[in-house]
């Protein structure tokens, strides 16, 4: 059952059958997510991956038919849902990410709780669409990958270089070097005559 059906005819919505549609689902992302870290991962150990929780698009409402659809996305994103027949209490499906963001390298991205409360100003709405980011979606999420990868800078790099002498001279000058650099892996000089 997709929205437009929900919305067309809410009376007809059984939600423990969109539940347990959703459950494969889940299974197969958690498959496919674990496969893509696996694979990033393997081509480079050190790289950051920032992870993208799922939002709600629909925001609380007192209009009986997007309160239903916020509450089963609620349910299925968020919170989870107990006693569904055949597979018992199932989770919500950001507590997959919220566990993948638990493994060092792996940053979530928290656009669930960015964007509840706010689905009206950064979701798209009928007749375009009803689940998509718009403009000011795109620019809320971004800001929250900004946020994260701006914590990953290291502070600035400081450099101080003292000589032993700053005088004009024909013997050695030695220069020593100080930063706030975790790690010098080699420090060249120019060749030839330079100014300082």
């Amino acid at each position: 059952v997709g929205v437009n059906e929900i919305i067309a005819n809410p009376g007809a919505v059984d939600q423990m059958a969109i539940i347990q549609k959703v459950i494969p689902a889940a299974e197969l992302l958690k498959q496919n997510l674990t496969a893509i870290i696996t694979k990033i991962k393997a081509e480079n150990p050190t790289a950051p991956i920032v992870l993208y929780n799922i939002y709600n698009p629909f925001g609380e409402s007192t209009d009986p038919v997007f309160g239903l659809l916020h509450n089963i996305g609620k349910q299925i994103i968020q919170d989870g849902v107990q006693n569904v027949p055949v597979y018992g209490n199932i989770p919500g499906i950001n507590q997959l990410y919220s566990a993948a963001g638990q493994v060092p390298g792996i940053y979530l991205a928290d656009a669930y709780t960015a964007f509840d409360g706010h689905q009206v100003e950064y979701i798209f709405g009928a007749p375009k669409d009803l689940v998509h980011p718009n403009a000011v979606g795109h620019q809320v999420l971004a800001g929250l990958a900004t946020e994260i990868l701006i914590s990953l800078l290291p502070e600035e790099l400081t450099i101080e270089l003292t000589p032993t002498s700053t005088e004009e001279t024909t013997g050695p000058v030695v220069i020593e070097v100080l930063t706030n650099a975790e790690e010098v892996l080699s420090m060249m000089w120019l060749e030839g005559d330079l100014s300082a």
